[in-house]
């Protein structure tokens, strides 16, 4: 986490990320986050594969529209 601060839901836990912490959400556990307040949240993401949504499976059924 770089600026601001997050929400990380991991299976049945829910955590706060603040600046300066790191979080790691594994890819057999439902997971979730979103900005926790108003302002930007800046977050550095790092994943192990090239294509990291190639894979996924959406809770909500697809991927969020932009």
């Amino acid at each position: 986490m770089l600026e601001g601060e997050i929400w990380a839901r991991i299976g049945d836990e829910r955590f706060t990320v603040t600046p300066d912490r790191t979080i790691v959400f594994p890819a057999t556990v439902p997971h979730a986050w979103g900005n926790s307040g108003t302002g930007t949240a800046r977050v550095l993401w790092v994943w192990n594969s090239a294509d990291p949504f190639g894979d996924s499976v959406y809770i909500d059924g697809a991927p969020p529209q932009k």
